[in-house]
């Protein structure tokens, strides 16, 4: 069976629009930072609609990363102030928390994991 696309209630659409909005600026103030290279992997990572904190978030520049993060903290803060319900607010507020610690983690410091040896014959 098909779901049946109900119509968004208007202060779910004032959100999405205002999530809309802050990411549209948040994009040209952050892009003008960015190199042309830097531009074209930001742009292939947000349609590739990846999560931040995935493998490919990872492979990303610092500088693109950071990007990803700001936009992903200011939409959290915008669904936060949209919210009512206690419990998805709590869980807004650990995906912040998480975002926060994913900014501070340095890779760089990360110790690659050993190769096994194989034994051959």
């Amino acid at each position: 069976m098909a779901k049946k696309n109900r119509p968004l209630s208007p202060k779910k659409q004032q959100m999405m629009n205002e999530l809309q909005k802050v990411q549209e600026q948040m994009i040209k103030q952050l892009i003008k930072r960015l190199s042309g290279k830097d531009k074209n992997i930001l742009v292939e990572f947000l349609q590739s609609q990846k999560a931040p904190g995935s493998k490919e978030f990872n492979a990303l520049p610092k500088i693109v990363q950071g990007v990803v993060l700001k936009m992903n903290m200011k939409n959290l803060e915008i669904m936060r102030k949209y919210t009512k319900n206690p419990f998805t607010i709590i869980r807004l507020k650990f995906s912040a928390w998480t975002f926060q610690k994913l900014a501070t983690v340095d890779t760089s410091k990360v110790k690659p994991a050993k190769k096994k040896k194989v034994k051959t014959k």
